[in-house]
């Protein structure tokens, strides 16, 4: 009999992944759950920009989690050329292949959120080191113009367990013809998340800015095929806030962009009301204090997956600006602008404020992923032989 047909005799040692501030702030829930069940069991990858995140922060209100860090190999916030991402993920390929061949024992399990190109990366190194991925978000959808959805598709042909966070996704991971034992609909982290935020976290929107009757948290990042156009379509944004503040009292609380090709000419934007007296411009809020802020705001404005997937839960409207959340499930409380005229997206703003906030409702499950999503990764290990996990096949 050979090791991959045997099932361990113990649980061997699963990592998460994270690449950015933000889906850390994904992951973390199944960390928790993780280290409750058994501390020695679980540790993080940090890829990316996320290598530089303290171990003070990566560790709070968890414990003394081991983390294992892969900086960019470029240097700096933003990529500036697409040839710089491929440097990237050929790099972290390399480096994590490296590093999972020189354990003692290989991972039981490679968890990823997302589809962010720092975690394909690591979902190609690992798939071809033997390890067996269990990827959090796959079947989501994001049609506009931008590569996440293609990559995000691809991770699920690669992963070998699927934790989809409502039904749409759920149905559309088994229509990709994975099998359905390897499909489990556990609805989102961020449920945890939030309530952890907003029932348990100490926090006044004052610490961090200065709040007016009104405020509007706002993260648009660069969308892949139109990178060179990022600063124009930023600049639009900004230009409806100009005609926002003239009519209502309104603070702007603006954060930076991810660092995919196209940021720095959002980032050159945003510098340049950074000084003005109702803009608030942060280079990172952290996962806890930007749920936080979004939950005492008014609205949510920009392009972020933050805007279809957190801000429901939260319970705050928002605004999708162009098209790169595009064919993504919007609950209710989410409308959606398409072109970039500041009149029109100036107009959506006043009325969705006027409005107020939604009723409470979203798709996301009922704040009980970490720990069902644990409980089956530990089940699968238990009942399931390495190369029953590996050799896939598919169900149509």
């Amino acid at each position: 009999m050979t090791s991959g047909d045997r099932r361990p005799e113990h649980p061997m040692k699963s990592y998460c992944v994270a690449s950015f501030r933000s889906d850390f702030g994904l992951i973390r829930p199944l960390l928790k759950a993780a280290w409750r069940d058994e501390p020695s069991d679980i540790g993080l990858v940090c890829v990316g920009l996320a290598a530089d995140l303290s171990d003070e922060y990566l560790r709070d209100g968890i414990g003394e989690l081991e983390i294992v860090r892969f900086p960019s190999p470029v240097p700096g916030r933003s990529l500036r050329a697409f040839e710089q991402t491929l440097v990237v993920v050929s790099d972290l390929c390399r480096r994590v292949a490296d590093w999972i061949s020189g354990l003692r024992t290989p991972p039981g399990w490679l968890v990823v959120p997302g589809d962010r190109f720092e975690m394909f990366a690591s979902v190609i190194a690992a798939y071809y080191s033997g390890v067996p991925v269990a990827h959090i978000f796959g079947g989501d959808r994001s049609e506009g113009g931008h590569q996440d959805d293609s990559v995000r598709h691809a991770i699920t042909k690669l992963a070998h367990v699927h934790f989809t966070v409502c039904d749409d996704s759920f149905r559309r991971v088994l229509n990709l013809g994975e099998e359905p034992w390897r499909v489990h609909n556990v609805g989102s982290p961020m449920v945890e998340a939030a309530r952890e935020v907003i029932g348990g976290y100490d926090f006044e929107l004052s610490r961090l800015v200065q709040p007016r009757t009104h405020n509007v948290l706002c993260t648009y990042h660069p969308i892949t095929t139109e990178a060179a156009d990022a600063g124009r379509q930023a600049e639009s944004i900004l230009e409806a806030f100009e005609l926002v503040e003239r009519k209502i009292d309104v603070a702007f609380i603006l954060t930076y962009p991810n660092n995919e090709v196209g940021s720095d000419l959002i980032i050159e934007k945003l510098r340049g009301v950074e000084h003005k007296p109702n803009y608030f411009v942060f280079e990172d809020l952290g996962w806890k204090d930007y749920l936080a802020v979004m939950s005492r705001c008014d609205l949510v404005i920009g392009n972020s997956s933050s805007l279809v997937l957190e801000a429901p839960i939260v319970g705050v409207p928002s605004l999708n600006v162009g098209t790169r959340q595009k064919g993504r499930y919007a609950p209710a409380g989410v409308w959606h602008v398409e072109a970039y005229d500041a009149g029109e997206i100036a107009t959506n703003i006043l009325e969705m404020i006027e409005l107020g906030r939604p009723p409470a409702d979203h798709p996301y499950g009922d704040g009980t992923m970490s720990t069902s999503a644990w409980k089956i990764l530990r089940r699968l290990g238990a009942e399931k032989t390495r190369k029953e996990l590996l050799e896939k096949k598919i169900a149509y």
